[in-house]
């Protein structure tokens, strides 16, 4: 999996790397843990649940995507958690 950067929301903060490379453990782990976790979940929810009503403008919602249950913005920056796994 390459990766141009990790994307940590909501400050947005940027971290450069070249290639990314997960093990499958930790890539289950962030699988998991996005889902419980209060940033991301009502993004992910919004994203499954688009006919659902949710308080994130659909503008902001249109640089995230789910690819292999991992949530990704603008296609090549994938989300991690502030917290540790």
């Amino acid at each position: 999996m390459i990766a141009n950067a990790l994307l940590r929301y909501p400050d947005l903060q940027v971290n450069n790397i070249s290639a990314l490379d997960i093990a499958k453990e930790l890539s289950q782990e962030v699988k998991e843990a996005l889902q419980d976790d209060p940033e991301f979940s009502c993004i992910l929810s919004a994203l499954w649940k688009p006919e659902e009503p949710h308080q994130i403008p659909t503008s902001y919602l249109w640089h995230f995507e789910v690819q292999n249950k991992l949530l990704y913005f603008d296609q090549e920056r994938l989300c991690i958690l502030k917290d540790p796994l």
